[in-house]
C-alpha cells in the first residue's frame, strides 16, 4: 500500500501503449518458471527508469518482470535490463480472471517484458533479507528431499511438495482442477490446514519437556510457524494462516484461555491493518469464512447426533466396558468429522459460487477421507525432513510410504471429481433472458463466438490453446456452462480450432459441425483424429443446410461454402452462417471469409439481409466490402478482431488492405475497442454491450 503512489506515477508515465525503457532494481521474490514456458516471472523493486534516450529517473515502484528463463536472476540480485513496459491489462471478457486487479492488490501496476536474455544482466547480489535468502535455500533443499526416490512418479511427488511446501509445479497444476472440483483445493496449497497441523506437531514435540502449554510455548511455536510461512514463499494463504495461528498460540502470554472468536477477530484486524485490499480477496474471504462457519455451525450440527447412542450419563464411566468406550470414541470422531465437513461446505459454498460460479456437492464426501489422508501426507513430509539430513535411505523409505498415501488421496479426489453431479457451474438466476444471445469474445490469438437460443449454447470455434485455459474456459464456466450443444469448426486454422480437444474434454459437445472441404490445417486433422478415437461422429454442413438450435427457438442456416468449392485460402474454406430466430431476427456470421467468398455470395445468394453482421479478419484478403455490406443491410455491425494489443489493425493505415468503413446509419462496434461484445436479441430490438468500454447500444427493429 505504501508503494501505491509510486506505482501509479510509473503507470501514468508509461501511458496506454507499451514503451521501451531501461530499468534497474532489486529482485524481491524468487523467480518462478513453468515447465512449458521459456520465461520466468518475478517482482522487482525498481530503483531507476529511463525512457528512450532520456536520463534515468528515480523510481520506487514495484514492477512485474518477465525474464527469459535461460539465465534467470535470483532473489536479492540487483539487475539492469531494457524491456517493454506496459500497464497491467484489465480483462477484456466477462468471467475472465482480473489479473490486473490481483496485481494491484500487491501494489503492482506495471509489467516489464524482456525480448531475450541479452537485454538483461545481474549487477550484484546479496541485496535481499538474509533470512529470506536462507528460507529460499531451505525451500530448495526440502523440495529435493521430498522428491527423493520418486523420479518415476513426478505427478505424485509434485503433489507432496505442493501440499507440504506450496511449490508451484506443472505436474501438480495438471491435478489441481480435481481438487478445485471437489472443494478440497485448500489441501492442495499451503493454508490454515497445513499451519494447524504443523502447530500441533510442534506442540507435541514440546510435550515431553513440559513446555506444550504456558508462556514458553509461543516462544518456540510462533518462530517455527513464521519460518514455515517464509519457506512456503510468504503466499497470502500461508501468511493469513500463520497470523491466525500465532494469535491463538500467543494467547498463552495473556494468562487467559484462548477464544477462537477473539483470535479470529484479532487476526482479521492485523491482516487488514497491514493490507486493507485483502478484504476483497477471494482467498481471504474463504479462509476466514470457513473458520467462522466451523465456529458457528459445526457444534449445532453435531450436538443432536452426539446425544443419540451415548452411554447413560448416570452409569459411572468405570463401569462402561472397553469395547463400549472404544466405540464411543470412534462414534464421536466420525460425528465430529461429518459435522465439520458439512459446516465447512455450507460456509464455503456461497463464496465459491459467488467468485467462481462453482457448486461442489462432492466436497461433502471428499473432505471425509481427504482431510485424514492429507494430514498423513503432511506428517510424513515432516518426518522425511527430520531424518533426510542424516540418511538418504530414510528419506526414500518415508517418501515411498507417502507415495502410497498420496496415490490413495489422488484416486479418491479424481474419482469424485469425475462423478456425475460431483460439481457443476451455475449462472446467476437474475440474468436477463433474451430470445437469442451472441458473444464475440476478445482474446489475444483466438476467434470464438458463442450462440445461445432456447436454452442451448453453441460455440463457433474453440479458439487458440494459448487463450483457452485462462480465457475461454473460465468465461464459459462463468456463464454456468458444463456442456454445450455443438462445437462448430468455423474455419480450419489455429485461431478457431487449436483448443478443440480441450473443448471436447471439458464441455462434451453433443455435435461437432464441420465442412466437407479438404484443408491442410493440422488443427483440423487433429480434431478429426480425436473424434475418431472417441468414436464420435461429425456433422458435415454446406450451403443449403439448416441446423436447429434450441429446440426450434432458432435456426442456423449455412450460406457458404457450396459443395465442391475450391480455393487455396484457408479462411475462405470456413462457414458463413446466419442465425434466424422464431421472431424473425437475423444475425449473419461472416467469420474470416474474404473477397472471394463475399463475391460468390453476392452472385449466388438472393437474400443476404440481416439485422446484425458479425465478421472477423481475413488473413490475406479484404473483408466486409461495401457491396457486400450494402447487400446485407445491417443496422448493427460487430468486427470480431483478435486482440491487437501489440499491433495495429489494418484499418488504421498500417496495411495495403482496404480499410473497412461502416455504412451510414449502422452502429459499429469493434472488439479491439470494446472488448467482448454481447448482443441480446428480442423480437423487436437488439441490445449491444461492450465489456471493456461499457458502451451500450439499442437498435429497434421493424415488425416482421
Amino acid at each position: 500500500a505504501l508503494a501505491a503512489p509510486a506505482a501509479r506515477a510509473l503507470e501514468a508515465a508509461v501511458g496506454p501503449a507499451p514503451r521501451l525503457a531501461r530499468v534497474t532494481g532489486v529482485v524481491t521474490e524468487e523467480p518462478k518458471t513453468k515447465e512449458d514456458s521459456s520465461w520466468c516471472r518475478f517482482t522487482l523493486a525498481a530503483e531507476t527508469v529511463a525512457f528512450g534516450d532520456a536520463s534515468a529517473l528515480p523510481c520506487a515502484a514495484p514492477v512485474l518482470a518477465s525474464w527469459p528463463a535461460e539465465k534467470p536472476p535470483r532473489y536479492g540480485d540487483r539487475v539492469e535490463f531494457t524491456a517493454s513496459l506496459r500497464a497491467s491489462a484489465a480483462p477484456r471478457n466477462p468471467g475472465q480472471f482480473d489479473y490486473a486487479a490481483w496485481l494491484r492488490r500487491r501494489g503492482v501496476r506495471t509489467e516489464a517484458w524482456l525480448r531475450d536474455a541479452a537485454d538483461g544482466r545481474v549487477l550484484s547480489s546479496g541485496h535481499g533479507w538474509r533470512v529470506v535468502e536462507w528460507s529460499h535455500e531451505f525451500r530448495r533443499w526440502t523440495s529435493a528431499r521430498l522428491r527423493h526416490d520418486l523420479d518415476n512418479e513426478p505427478a505424485a511427488a509434485a503433489v507432496i511438495a505442493s501440499m507440504v511446501l506450496g511449490t508451484a509445479d506443472e505436474a501438480a497444476d495438471q491435478l489441481a482442477d480435481a481438487f478445485r472440483q471437489t472443494g478440497t483445493f485448500h489441501l492442495f496449497a499451503v493454508s490454515g490446514f497445513n499451519v494447524a497441523i504443523l502447530a500441533l506437531i510442534a506442540r507435541g514435540a514440546l510435550q515431553p519437556l513440559g513446555l506444550a502449554r504456558g508462556p514458553w510455548s509461543p516462544v518456540v511455536i510462533v518462530p517455527v510457524l513464521v519460518f514455515y510461512a517464509m519457506v512456503t514463499g510468504l503466499g497470502a494463504s500461508s501468511v493469513r494462516a500463520t497470523v491466525m495461528a500465532a494469535v491463538l498460540v500467543a494467547a498463552a502470554w495473556s494468562d487467559r484461555p484462548a477464544r477462537l472468536a477473539n483470535s479470529l477477530g484479532a487476526a482479521v484486524l492485523a491482516i487488514l491493518a497491514w493490507d486493507p485490499a485483502q478484504l476483497f480477496n477471494a482467498g481471504f474471504q474463504l479462509s476466514f469464512g470457513v473458520v467462522l462457519g466451523l465456529m458457528l455451525l459445526a457444534d449445532p450440527i453435531a450436538r443432536p447426533w452426539r446425544a443419540r447412542g451415548a452411554p447413560d450419563p448416570f452409569i459411572p464411566r468405570r463401569l462402561v466396558g472397553r469395547m463400549r468406550r472404544t466405540w464411543e470414541w470412534m462414534r464421536l470422531g466420525i460425528i465430529g468429522l461429518l459435522s465439520a465437513s458439512l459446516a465447512a461446505w455450507l460456509a464455503s459454498a456461497p463464496l465459491m459460487w459467488w467468485h467462481f460460479r462453482t457448486v461442489t456437492p462432492s466436497g461433502l464426501a471428499a473432505n471425509l477421507f481427504a482431510i485424514p489422508l492429507a494430514t498423513a501426507v503432511l506428517a510424513l513430509g515432516v518426518l522425511c525432513l527430520l531424518g533426510a539430513a542424516f540418511s538418504a535411505g530414510w528419506a526414500a523409505l518415508v517418501n515411498n510410504a507417502n507415495l502410497l498415501v498420496t496415490k490413495l488421496l489422488l484416486s479418491g479426489v479424481q474419482g469424485l471429481a469425475g462423478a456425475p453431479g460431483g460439481h457443476f457451474h451455475l449462472a446467476p438466476p437474475w440474468e436477463r433472458s433474451a430470445e437469442a444471445e451472441v458473444v464475440a469474445w476478445d482474446f489475444e490469438k483466438s476467434a470464438t463466438v458463442l450462440l445461445r437460443a432456447g436454452g442451448e449454447t453453441w460455440l463457433l470455434g474453440s479458439g487458440h490453446d494459448a487463450d483457452y485455459a485462462r480465457g475461454l474456459r473460465p468465461c464459459l464456466y462463468w456463464r454456468g456452462l458444463d456442456r454445450i450443444g455443438a462445437l462448430v469448426a468455423l474455419a480450419p486454422n489455429a485461431a478457431h480450432l487449436a483448443a478443440a480437444e480441450e473443448v471436447l474434454d471439458d464441455f462434451r459437445p453433443t455435435a461437432v459441425v464441420d465442412t466437407p472441404l479438404a484443408a491442410r490445417s493440422p488443427h483440423r486433422r487433429d480434431l478429426h483424429d480425436e473424434l475418431s478415437m472417441r468414436r464420435q461422429g461429425k456433422a458435415l454442413a454446406w450451403r443449403g443446410h439448416a441446423l436447429p438450435l434450441g429446440h426450434g427457438a432458432a435456426t442456423v442456416r449455412v450460406l457458404f461454402p457450396p459443395a465442391g468449392w475450391e480455393t487455396r485460402l484457408g479462411d475462405d474454406k470456413g462457414l458463413v452462417l446466419r442465425l434466424e430466430t422464431a421472431g424473425g431476427l437475423r444475425v449473419l456470421f461472416l467469420g474470416d471469409a474474404g473477397f472471394a467468398a463475399e463475391t460468390w455470395l453476392l452472385k449466388n445468394e438472393p437474400d443476404l439481409r440481416a439485422d446484425a453482421l458479425v465478421f472477423g479478419e481475413n488473413g490475406r484478403d479484404v473483408s466486409g466490402t461495401p457491396d457486400f455490406v450494402r447487400a446485407v443491410g445491417p443496422r448493427l455491425i460487430v468486427r470480431h478482431e483478435r486482440n491487437r494489443a501489440f499491433r495495429r489493425a489494418p484499418d488504421e493505415g498500417e496495411s495495403d488492405r482496404l480499410a473497412f468503413h461502416p455504412p451510414p446509419g449502422a452502429i459499429f462496434l469493434r472488439t479491439t475497442d470494446e472488448g467482448a461484445v454481447t448482443l441480446r436479441a428480442w423480437p423487436n430490438r437488439i441490445e449491444a454491450e461492450g465489456f471493456v468500454s461499457g458502451r451500450r447500444e439499442r437498435v429497434l427493429l421493424e415488425s416482421k
